[in-house]
């Protein structure tokens, strides 16, 4: 497995790279970043890392949210499942901004929903040893499957041909650009797949 130092400088160089290309291509990689995250789509460490580097800022803002959005009681075990696998997973954790590392930002959201869950439980349980028969009315409440299929419509597809074209376009003025080849795959096996 690479090292962090090497993930950062490579993806450092490709951001530079899709700067001189198209300043637009960051905003483009802030906006799959935010939208990815909003629709639990699949996400690289290249592409968290890239974002990262892009717009610290924005993208420890959109994924904050996405912490509180998953951490926020009742956990939802879909989400959670894709945060696990897309974001803990990830050594983009381990990137600092000025205050602090984005784990340790982690752990205080957890910590704080943590100390809610518990106190909550702690009233539920003596409700319930003062009064059983609302043990009954718990017992009832069901669960509810929101999305069955892969092909829901909130269920993220490859359907906005929008930034291929760009690319396309793009690609035709700056064929004498040596890193055409890099950003064309990095948007592509990377943003293109959430778009």
């Amino acid at each position: 497995k690479i090292s962090l130092e090497a993930q950062v400088k490579k993806q450092t160089e490709r951001v530079n790279a899709m700067k001189a290309r198209n300043p637009n291509l960051v905003q483009l990689l802030i906006d799959n970043l935010s939208y990815s995250i909003e629709s639990r789509s699949s996400l690289s460490e290249d592409t968290l890392i890239a974002a990262w580097i892009a717009d610290r800022k924005q993208c420890e803002q959109i994924l904050l949210a996405s912490f509180e959005n998953v951490l926020k009681p009742p956990i939802d075990k879909a989400a959670f499942a894709w945060f696990k696998d897309t974001i803990l997973s990830s050594s983009v954790l381990l990137l600092q901004n000025n205050d602090a590392h984005l784990y340790e930002k982690l752990v205080a959201i957890a910590t704080k929903y943590a100390n809610q869950s518990a106190h909550v439980m702690s009233d539920i349980y003596e409700a319930l040893k003062k009064q059983p028969s609302k043990w009954q009315q718990l017992q009832a409440i069901q669960n509810e499957t929101l999305i069955e299929r892969q092909d829901h419509s909130k269920v993220s597809l490859l359907s906005n041909k929008k930034l291929y074209s760009q690319n396309a376009i793009e690609s035709k003025q700056n064929d004498d650009d040596q890193n055409t080849e890099s950003v064309n795959d990095f948007v592509d096996i990377h943003m293109g797949v959430n778009e």
